[in-house]
């Protein structure tokens, strides 16, 4: 191995680290009380070496947020076949989504739970719209699927981004009611699982063409 080739991974290795430990952070205390000091720490690295990987926290915050949907996109690529029919896909993505959600919760509470502060207006435009790139494009392939729905005659004629977005909130809506403490009461009994199946069945029914 040459010299050129031992520093670039030796960097890849470090810049990993610092993540490692700023997803340690944030996911205990959230963006606004976590520090670059703390995170430093944790890596066991000077915070002038964190600087020399992340500009702030905050651009620390999104690179991991970028990393969670990078995962997700991943899994919807591998598993959402171009075979299926637009239904099929529809509660495919469901369950790959719910898969992310029970394999990667630490990426999961990062990307949903923790309070994000005002993050567009704290890095640089490019660097914020770099991030957000994997999460829209996620997006674009759930209005993809609708939109062949609509192509095939299975789904009537609909705002396809809208009923993206309604999915998606629907969806993480199921998710925080059942992660969060104080509304076992009104769950019932009910898991996400269940209720996220149910919200489908509601959805498709007023996708489908009458």
């Amino acid at each position: 191995m040459g010299i050129l080739e031992r520093k670039k991974r030796e960097k890849q290795q470090r810049r990993a680290d610092i993540m490692e430990a700023a997803k340690d952070v944030f996911f205990s205390k959230g963006l606004m009380s976590a520090t670059m000091d703390e995170i430093a720490e944790r890596a066991e690295l000077s915070k002038g070496t964190l600087y020399l990987y992340f500009q702030s926290k905050e651009e620390l915050y999104l690179s991991l947020l970028d990393e969670g949907d990078r995962i997700f996109l991943t899994m919807m690529r591998k598993e959402l076949l171009p075979t299926l029919s637009a239904e099929e896909l529809i509660r495919k993505t469901a369950s790959v989504y719910y898969k992310f959600y029970q394999q990667y919760p630490d990426y999961f509470n990062i990307m949903f739970f923790l309070h994000h502060g005002d993050l567009e207006n704290k890095v640089s435009p490019e660097f914020y719209k770099a991030c957000m790139c994997q999460a829209e494009e996620t997006l674009k392939m759930i209005e993809g699927i609708i939109q062949k729905g609509i192509g095939e005659g299975t789904f009537r004629k609909v705002d396809s981004w809208k009923m993206t977005l309604n999915l998606w909130a629907t969806a993480n809506g199921i998710f925080f009611l059942c992660k969060e403490k104080g509304h076992h009461d009104f769950l019932k009994g009910y898991g996400e699982q269940e209720l996220l199946e149910h919200a489908l069945d509601i959805y498709l029914e007023g996708l489908k063409k009458k």
